[in-house]
């Protein structure tokens, strides 16, 4: 039988292949019981209706209204890792498309901030805000195109 050795506490605690079986089976079997519970009140609620039954919600139960999840998207804000990420990725793909330059020209953002934002050392990186990474994830496309269009060019000279 596999046995795996696990230890927590100083204790250790010996799990088979059939206790992680078990614990699977027995919340499958929990799943189940709660939907058959579902499908019963399901039948329940419909027969009544069915019979002439209304339901009224009771005053103070109407159910918790949550807060609007905000998202911090202001211009002047930070952009984030997640989308300073992307940029920096995506001008490093590959150096000799020049996509710094190309994004300092169609982007309106500064040559040297864009060096800046898109360093790969990350002790030399600025930060890069909310309003350039807008403007930057606008003209990749375009940037894009371009590429596309200079590549097609290249291969039509060579044949």
């Amino acid at each position: 039988m596999n046995e795996i050795m696990l230890t927590h506490d100083r204790q250790t605690q010996q799990f088979s292949a059939n206790d992680s079986q078990k614990t699977a089976r027995y919340m499958d079997a929990k799943a189940a019981s709660k939907q058959a519970l579902r499908e019963q009140l399901a039948k329940v609620t419909a027969k009544f209706l069915k019979n002439g039954g209304k339901i009224e919600p009771i005053e103070g139960f109407e159910g918790i209204k949550h807060k609007e999840h905000t998202v911090l998207n202001n211009d002047a804000e930070y952009a984030g890792y997640t989308k300073a990420a992307r940029v920096i990725r995506w001008v490093n793909e590959d150096l000799r498309l020049m996509r710094r330059k190309q994004l300092s020209i169609y982007s309106g953002i500064g040559k040297n901030r864009i060096y800046s934002i898109t360093a790969t050392n990350c002790n030399d990186r600025g930060e890069m805000s909310n309003a350039e990474y807008k403007k930057i994830i606008a003209v990749m496309p375009q940037i894009e195109m371009l590429e596309m269009k200079a590549l097609d060019v290249a291969a039509e000279a060579v044949v």
